[in-house]
């Protein structure tokens, strides 16, 4: 079984461990970067070239313009995805060995009914729906689910964000009879359940509980909870936070910033520690959470 004092106090230990294999892979950080160089100079030179020789200035002309500019920030786009993609490939594994049997993946581990099911969002369809980074396998015998989501709405050309952040997804030991949702006050759902009528002035001022038993649910507003969010909502610089708990799943969702789980770009060497300690004490305080449902009687 994973100690969490003992992981909690070893980032220096795993980093260090896995310094070797960061310094190695980032020779592929370096080269994409030389060669990302070339290709933007050389769209610069040759759109220098075609406007530099231009008598009069066209609509045409804004046009190619525009698509130049759009072509050399989508080449930039593109290469720094496929590098962090294929340094994480090597090196996450490693790392997250340190938290139990997990690993990283491109592959979706979750899908858009089960995020419909968890009554935290409004309805949206499939192609608004994309998952970008996976973490996902077992920590102390409970099976976890880390996935970076992006969530919009609207239309091709005019899309809204809906949620772009992390769906935490662990599965509960303990049996659960009813179906719990804990959102903030911002979150606008409509989950066909009763609200629940809280007592504690910090719940209250703080989330909107709703569950089809008002009882059971009361039982899981605990302070030892409240505590939990709030170190969740920090360690990721979270704008809200969601939870919904049916079937004996728990599902957090927490709406951050673009940022997760990203550990290199290629302005960025691989061994940045900062970057690193980010996503390890992001992940340490999921787990957290899993120990608090799984270990304690809330």
């Amino acid at each position: 079984m994973t100690n969490y004092e003992t992981i909690l106090n070893n980032f220096e230990n795993v980093y260090e461990n896995n310094y070797q294999t960061f310094h190695k892979n980032d020779i592929w950080r370096i080269l994409a970067l030389i060669l990302l160089t070339i290709i933007e100079c050389t769209i610069i030179f040759f759109a220098y070239k075609f406007f530099s020789g231009l008598t009069e200035f066209r609509s045409a002309h804004f046009k190619i313009l525009c698509f130049t500019i759009v072509s050399a920030f989508g080449v930039w786009t593109f290469i720094q995805k496929w590098v962090e993609y294929s340094i994480k490939d090597c090196v996450m594994d490693s790392f997250l060995g340190n938290f139990g049997n997990l690993s990283w993946t491109t592959d979706d581990l979750v899908d858009s009914d089960f995020i419909k099911n968890t009554k935290i969002f409004p309805n949206f369809g499939k192609s608004n729906f994309g998952t970008i980074d996976n973490i996902g396998g077992v920590y102390n015998d409970t099976n976890l689910i880390l996935s970076k989501l992006a969530i919009t709405g609207g239309s091709l050309w005019c899309p809204q964000k809906i949620f772009h952040g992390l769906a935490v997804v662990l599965e509960l030991k303990k049996n659960i009879d009813c179906e719990i949702i804990i959102v903030e006050r911002d979150f606008i759902i409509f989950p066909n359940l009763e609200e629940v009528k809280l007592e504690d002035p910090e719940w209250i001022s703080s989330f909107k509980v709703y569950s089809d038993n008002q009882i059971e649910s009361r039982y899981f507003l605990t302070t030892s909870l409240m505590e939990k969010i709030k170190t969740i909502k920090k360690s990721y610089d979270a704008k809200r936070i969601g939870l919904s708990i049916k079937d004996n799943i728990l599902t957090i969702a927490i709406d951050a910033d673009e940022k997760i789980f990203e550990t290199c770009s290629l302005i960025r060497p691989i061994s940045d520690k900062h970057a690193w300690k980010r996503m390890y004490f992001q992940i340490l305080s999921v787990l957290q959470l899993s120990d608090l449902f799984n270990k304690t009687v809330l």
